[in-house]
């Protein structure tokens, strides 16, 4: 089915994609941006301003109805967020907390879905092997905003996992800072810190099933690849992938084991959301990463 749909944060590292496999699939996609130069001048009629901090996003949803999407992409990220700091603490709580709500409330009174990317960073990561009964220990401004900013409700979902991708304007996520290191340069992978998320362009594609399919998946669920791996691996692999064989990893023990790994109590419904998003199988983190490098390889040469 095709449906209208509208991706809050649209030139971010996760909205960036959703935009453009969504379009892909022949979806009517608008886009939300702060910044209409940002966009590319052919393309601007497809984007609406928008700002989080101060803009109702009711307005972004007339002619929106029954059947249509909204994909919340916008949101501050860990790194950028500091527990001491009173504005930071303010921003988390304004953009993770208080706009899914907003969200919410204007989708429901036009029966429009939402979508959301969750987060893995609503657990401490003491344990590993979270599923969706666990609760949330976080004790952070950025695990705790975002728990915060979880809405429950039939036509909300709360998709969570880790993700990594491409960046647009920074340098921030794991994926670019990896890459940007210098050739004959070597960097600590840890041993320790165990993963199980997703690409960026994969959560796209589960996305763009679950609007194709006209799902009706409401709550909140884990996206779960087939494995795990360490950071140290996952650095590892990043790497080889993108043919950046002039850094090295040095593997060590930070002494302080983070292990995030999720679980699911609903292996049907996981099953389903890779199906429909195009999997016969669901993949492991080294085929989404390599699948990742070999599409931006192909797009830059």
């Amino acid at each position: 089915m095709s449906a209208r749909v509208l991706v809050l944060g649209a030139t971010g590292m996760l909205g960036s994609t959703v935009t453009s496999i969504l379009r892909r699939s022949g979806h009517d996609v608008t886009g939300t941006v702060r910044d209409l130069a940002l966009v590319p001048a052919g393309r601007r009629d497809r984007h609406r301003l928008f700002d989080a901090f101060t803009d109702d996003p009711s307005g972004l949803l007339e002619g929106f109805s029954s059947g249509d999407y909204v994909i919340n992409c916008i949101g501050l990220i860990k790194h950028r967020l500091r527990d001491d700091d009173a504005g930071d603490r303010y921003n988390a709580i304004k953009i993770n907390a208080e706009l899914p709500y907003a969200l919410a409330r204007a989708a429901g009174e036009r029966n429009v879905r939402v979508i959301q990317i969750a987060t893995d960073c609503v657990y401490s990561g003491q344990t590993g092997g979270y599923d969706e009964t666990a609760a949330h220990d976080a004790t952070d401004v950025y695990g705790q905003s975002k728990s915060l900013g979880e809405v429950p409700g039939d036509h909300f979902l709360n998709l969570r996992c880790s993700i990594i991708g491409p960046e647009q304007k920074s340098r921030d996520s794991l994926l670019e800072w990896v890459l940007a290191h210098e050739p004959g340069s070597t960097f600590n992978g840890y041993l320790d810190h165990r993963w199980n998320g997703v690409t960026t362009d994969v959560f796209a594609a589960i996305a763009a099933g679950i609007v194709q399919t006209g799902s009706t998946l409401s709550g909140t669920r884990h996206l779960v690849p087939a494995d795990s791996v360490d950071k140290d691996a996952l650095s590892r692999l990043i790497l080889s992938a993108y043919g950046r064989e002039d850094v090295s990893v040095l593997p060590v023990e930070t002494g302080t084991p983070v292990d995030r790994t999720l679980t699911t109590i609903h292996p049907d419904v996981n099953a389903t959301l890779w199906r429909d998003a195009g999997y016969d199988e669901i993949p492991t983190i080294e085929t989404m990463v390599r699948t990742l490098a070999s599409e931006s390889i192909e797009r830059d040469s």
